[in-house]
């Protein structure tokens, strides 16, 4: 291949370029052939007469050194055009070549690109993290995982006693409790079968805790270290651009701090607040609609996971609602059934920035209002026994009924954020069973129980990947239902515990050492309440403490998700 710009054979041959312009004509006489063709027929003429005067030859020659000078001169003009001339095809040849080659180049880019993007492949993007999609893009599998390790140090000067013994010895409570544990140890699977729009979504954790005992025995007696527990399993299909249903196990559409991933609270953990007040998952079937400024879904399902009063938190097993359908089987459900609603709307912002609980800095502003509700019934499962006196208690008979209610607002700065949620729960109990699957006893209860919940905290970034906050909750138990204790081996009655109003603060920070991927938390709460057995959340730290009228809990955690 010629070097770009290099003239041809031909051209080389004769001396000439011809124009790449203009190829109409084949042949054009120049203006210096024309030039020397008039200059010849005059000297031949001039010749004629010379031999007949002399000086004529005198005149002849004068004549000849002005047809030099004009010779020259046009000699000069037709090299300076021919230069131009030159010049200017080697510009637009050059570019034209140039350019072809760089869209040939971009063109093959283009192509290794896309084969690159739609060809079945394992990789890892921002956007997909790692994955395995086939080259048609008909399947997608994404995988992904949460790990995060802590250290909690709970402490308290009066801890007093309980859980009395089968010979009715009482059990001290020690004033500090301290180590490492791992609260969420996660694995994700997610993607799409057949078409984009048919979607699956697999979450697992492995249990950090295993089963406290009910209150009445002596050890708090653990019965599973680290198992492996199905947290999301369901199949949604995209119905258009904004309507979706989805059918499975997932987070039922209630509050806002429990629908927002573990790791992308503001703080290390939820409040707990949400975590007795809230409803948590089931298994049913949902229908979503998510609009330019507008969300809403709906929920048919076995409903909530009852923790108003700790039992689902492994301390007390009071379960005023009766209800825990997390990975049950369809004839050990308590609810008839149960609908739960959320509608959202969002005054200003982008639906992407609320998926978590903070706004760094350089996000736009958003303000996102959000109401939801719930309501469930049950009736007492059919092999329930009639008698009091065992160790899954029975009082009454008719349905429970289970009402909770939630408001919040979330406001966004792009720097700072602030969130407000109000909660509000009613359980109205004429059944309830002890969980006895231990083989011990415990106590049942009904009656009505009211608790009215408050959760407030705010947040402001004081470097690009530091971030201080604040948070205060409140639970306020308005009506409490009657306990019924058993005696428990020893033939002594069991305490009867009872739900002090609680009342928790929390400062903090975070290091965002990689966004959410790679995140430092420090926090330091009080407690300026009892904490009694059913409100103590485990979770957050807080214990119960027998009759401690003040808790403090310091906790550091460690998150790496991929």
């Amino acid at each position: 291949m010629a070097f770009l710009g290099s003239p041809s054979r031909h051209e080389e041959l004769y001396g000439m370029r011809t124009s790449r312009r203009n190829t109409t004509h084949r042949s054009k006489v120049h203006p210096s052939v024309a030039l020397g063709a008039v200059s010849l027929a005059a000297l031949t003429g001039s010749l004629a007469f010379g031999f007949q005067d002399e000086n004529a030859i005198g005149r002849m020659s004068d004549r000849l050194d002005t047809l030099e000078r004009d010779n020259a001169l046009l000699r000069e003009e037709v090299q300076v055009l021919r230069g131009e001339e030159q010049a200017d095809w080697l510009t637009e040849e050059r570019s034209t070549e140039i350019r072809s080659l760089v869209n040939d180049v971009l063109a093959d880019s283009a192509t290794r690109t896309s084969l690159q993007e739609s060809a079945a492949m394992a990789g890892w993007s921002s956007d997909l993290g790692f994955y395995l999609r086939s080259a048609d893009n008909r399947f997608l599998l994404q995988v992904g995982g949460l790990l995060q390790a802590r250290y909690i140090w709970s402490t308290t000067s009066d801890a007093g006693f309980t859980n009395a013994g089968p010979q009715g010895n009482p059990v001290q409570i020690p004033n500090d409790a301290y180590g490492f544990d791992l609260p969420h140890s996660r694995l994700v699977f997610k993607g799409h079968v057949f078409e984009p729009g048919i979607r699956y979504f697999i979450r697992t954790e492995f249990t950090p805790t295993g089963t406290r005992v009910p209150v009445g025995q002596a050890v708090n007696t653990i019965d599973s270290f680290g198992g492996l527990n199905l947290l999301d399993a369901y199949v949604a299909f995209d119905l258009d651009n904004q309507w979706s249903v989805r059918f499975g196990q997932f987070k039922l559409p209630f509050s806002r701090e429990r629908l927002v991933s573990v790791q992308n609270l503001m703080a290390a953990d939820r409040s707990s607040v949400d975590e007795l007040m809230g409803i948590g998952r089931s298994q049913g079937i949902e229908l979503s609609m998510q609009g330019n400024d507008l969300s809403w879904a709906f929920a048919f399902s076995d409903g909530g996971t009852d923790n108003l009063l700790a039992g689902n938190s492994n301390n007390s097993r009071y379960y005023p609602a009766g209800t825990n359908p997390l990975n049950s089987p369809y004839w050990d459900q308590q609810a008839s059934f149960a609908f739960t609603s959320r509608l959202e709307y969002k005054i200003s912002g982008d639906w992407s920035e609320f998926s978590e609980m903070t706004s760094p800095i350089g996000e736009q502003n958003g303000i996102m209002l959000g109401l939801a509700g719930h309501y469930q019934m049950g009736s007492a499962p059919s092999d329930l026994p009639t008698s009091a006196n065992t160790n899954r208690g029975y009082f009454g008979g008719g349905n429970n009924e289970w009402i909770n209610v939630t408001a919040d607002a979330t406001f966004n700065f792009g720097g700072a954020s602030i969130f407000a949620a109000l909660y509000y729960s009613n359980s109205e109990t004429k059944w309830s069973q002890n969980d006895g699957s231990n083989g011990l006893g415990g106590s049942t209860l009904r009656g009505t129980t009211n608790l009215l919940g408050l959760v407030l905290q705010g947040s402001m970034y004081v470097a690009p990947k530091w971030e201080l906050f604040a948070r205060y909750q409140y639970i306020d138990p308005i009506t409490q239902p009657e306990i019924s204790p058993f005696q428990d081996p020893g033939g002594l009655p069991y305490p009867t515990p009872s739900f002090s109003p609680l009342s928790i603060s929390t400062l903090g920070a975070n290091w965002y050492i990689d966004g959410q991927d790679l995140r430092w938390s420090f926090q330091m709460s009080y407690s300026n309440n009892e904490i009694t057995d059913i409100s103590a959340t485990n979770n957050n730290g807080f214990r119960p403490l027998g009759g401690a009228t003040n808790e403090f809990v310091i906790l550091t955690q460690f998150q790496m998700q991929f």
